[in-house]
């Protein structure tokens, strides 16, 4: 069987230049009768009950929207079926666009009990329809791109700049009435412009975020009056809100509460598959335990030995290292790239792929926002072995996906200046030895060289790109990023050659030779993801040769030791790479 959900798809919206199914797609026959279509917050609510191991649950789905559909119902169909839906709108009807559905769970079948739908506005980027919306739409102002949640999030923890306050209150935004509807205002948009600094619109953020927590715990209560179950699970995209998630956690409306490690659309995939394996007869009764995120491929150990052999020329030392002598090299301010095993399900690299850092220094947060191209202010995030967190943190004491807000105890902040931020908040992500046992263990050297079982850790990647998946994307990354000290792949340690050599390299296919003439100077620039080198003629004019196989020899006239070096510095940036 296979399972697909098309959110994008709706009555009357496929043709033209938007085909359900895209010219030349042979995976697999679309009209197969094993091929079903799900609607969007069905699909939602199955991953996250899914995943929580929990039959017996409430399930609340919350996002910007959902299926559109005739009659605002939930669907299972074959996609024959699906497509002749789509297909069979002969006049204007009403259509239905889902942004909130409760479903109730007793481990067998699962029941919507109630669904509220969006408003059709020619506006969406401005007009609030929902709470998504609103939270959507003040980040694309405030940040000026889409996608920016996670920076409004950050924001609403900062402390307003005294030119930065705002009028703006609560009530202004949303108000709940005392029977408990919800009710989004717009007549407030036309009173907030943007401003140069973000830092400007922290009161903003901070109002937003609390009329969002109003909202999504409103809405709780709601699930808690469907529902004789004492769990509730969650999906769609704002449960990625960390303290919207430890709000409703600390409610005590539920005794458990369980968010996904990826409640946005991602999750949809999981949802699909739990769909397809309801279908074939599965059900939750008595299934109660979670799954891992764990779900990336599996890798034989033998591509890590490929992508050293085809970089010996840039590495000094590809060796089986002690996790003593990796923690010894974090204490000392080294940042450490991990590529292990399979690669995590979800928006977070939780230490598959994953930065690691040592908090004890305030610099790490600066290096590792650089290397992320993110602003200074924003916030990075510790993992801790989960039996100790309680020592360094206030918050819950399991959290493996980073989906709950903790406060540094008092007595830790001035040793942990990696995790500063004005609030004391970070999101934790609490380790067990059955998740990662190297990593786990590694944190346990680290807490008994320095007292704390703490590392920061961010996802590997760097500004605009997707967390990386093979051992060759985690060597490029580490490459071309060059404060990035080391990179432990496959359980080896890796370090940078003192002096690379450049014998036996070519210029990258995807460099940019940028020649410019400032002031009537000739100055010339290789550029490469992101990345940026100034050379000189007589270098350009080796890798000319280099890349063209032909012999550089050192020359008489002085300049072969700095034409050498800046060769090196060539391959150190990733602009010379093995003519093989």
């Amino acid at each position: 069987m296979i399972v697909s959900s098309f959110q994008a798809a709706s009555p009357g919206g496929i043709g033209l230049h938007r085909p359900l199914v895209e010219p030349g797609f042979d995976l697999f026959d679309p009209g197969d009768p094993r091929h079903f279509v799900i609607s969007h917050h069905q699909a939602h609510a199955l991953g996250a009950l899914g995943l929580s191991g929990c039959g017996d649950a409430a399930v609340l789905v919350c996002d910007l929207g959902g299926s559109t559909t005739c009659g605002g119902q939930d669907f299972f169909l074959t996609f024959d079926a699906f497509q002749r839906e789509l297909a069979a709108l002969e006049s204007h009807v009403e259509l239905r666009t889902e942004c909130l559905s409760i479903y109730e769970s007793d481990g067998v079948s699962l029941t919507l009990a109630e669904r509220e739908f969006c408003v059709p506005h020619n506006a969406p980027d401005v007009f609030v329809q929902n709470v998504a919306s609103l939270y959507d739409n003040v980040a694309r102002m405030v940040f000026g791109k889409e996608h920016a949640h996670g920076q409004l999030m950050a924001l609403a923890s900062m402390d307003p700049l005294p030119r930065g306050s705002t009028s703006l209150r609560l009530t202004d935004i949303v108000s709940i009435t005392a029977e408990g509807e919800v009710q989004f205002r717009n007549d407030w948009q036309i009173h907030v412009s943007r401003r140069e600094d973000v830092l400007g619109h922290a009161a903003l953020a901070r109002a937003v975020q609390r009329a969002l927590e109003d909202v999504l715990l409103q809405y709780a209560r709601r699930a808690r009056a469907w529902t004789t179950s004492s769990t509730l699970a969650v999906s769609g995209g704002v449960f990625l809100n960390i303290p919207a998630n430890s709000r409703i956690a600390a409610s005590g409306l539920f005794d458990t509460y369980y968010v996904p490690s990826a409640p946005h659309d991602s999750g949809i995939a999981i949802g699909c598959a739990f769909a397809g394996w309801r279908a074939a007869g599965g059900t939750w009764r008595g299934r109660n335990h979670r799954s891992t995120d764990r779900l990336g491929p599996v890798y034989p150990p033998s591509v890590v030995d490929e992508v050293l052999r085809a970089h010996a020329h840039l590495v000094s030392a590809a060796d089986e290292c002690s996790l003593s002598e990796i923690a010894a090299l974090l204490e000392a301010g080294h940042i450490i790239a991990r590529w292990s095993g399979r690669s995590e399900f979800g928006p977070r690299a939780l230490g598959g792929r994953s930065l690691l850092a040592s908090p004890l220094s305030a610099h790490t947060k600066s290096r590792l926002n650089a290397i992320k191209g993110r602003q200074e202010w924003r916030p990075v995030a510790p993992i801790v072995q989960r039996e100790r967190v309680g020592e360094f943190f206030d918050g819950p004491t399991c959290s493996p996906y980073m989906n709950f807000v903790h406060v540094i105890l008092p007595e830790h902040r001035e040793h942990l200046p990696a995790l500063s931020h004005p609030d004391a908040s970070t999101r934790v992500q609490t380790l067990e030895r059955s998740d990662d046992r190297d990593l786990y263990e590694l944190l346990g050297e680290f807490g008994t060289l320095t007292g704390y079982p703490v590392l920061v850790n961010t996802s590997l990647n760097g500004p605009g790109q997707p967390i990386v998946e093979t051992a060759a994307d985690a060597f490029e990354f580490f490459r071309t990023s060059t404060d990035v000290d080391a990179v432990w792949i496959g359980g080896r340690l890796v370090r940078r050659s003192s002096k690379p050599s450049w014998l036996g390299t070519r210029l990258a296919h995807d460099v940019i030779i940028s020649i410019i003439h400032p002031g009537g100077t000739k100055r010339i620039f290789l550029l490469r993801r992101g990345a940026a080198l100034e050379i000189s003629i007589a270098c350009l004019d080796a890798i000319e040769r280099l890349t063209a196989r032909e012999q550089v020899e050192p020359t008489s006239d002085g300049t072969a030791d700095d034409v050498s070096q800046e060769l090196v510095e060539a391959v150190r940036y990733g602009m010379l790479v093995p003519a093989t």
